[in-house]
C-alpha cells in the first residue's frame, strides 16, 4: 500500500477520489496509469488489488486519485 493512500482508505477518506473509470477493450492498468497520471500502486490501493495484479476486464469500474 502506498504511505499516502493507506491513511486515507483507513480514514474513510473519499475527498482523494477524483473518478471512477470504466476498463474498456484491450485497456491495460499500465495504460490507464500513464493517461491519468497515477502511479499503479495507486490504482491497485485504492481498488484493494494484490500489489502485482494486473488481470483487469472490460466493464470493470476502477477508482483513481487526484
Amino acid at each position: 500500500w502506498d504511505r499516502a493512500v493507506r491513511p486515507a482508505l483507513e480514514r474513510g477518506d473519499k475527498t482523494r477520489v477524483r473518478q471512477t473509470y470504466i476498463v474498456k477493450p484491450g485497456d491495460t492498468l499500465y495504460s490507464i496509469s500513464r493517461t491519468y497520471g497515477v502511479p499503479l500502486r495507486n490504482i491497485r490501493a485504492l481498488n484493494e488489488m494484490a500489489p502485482n495484479e494486473t488481470t483487469i476486464r472490460p466493464g470493470q469500474k476502477l477508482r483513481l486519485l487526484n
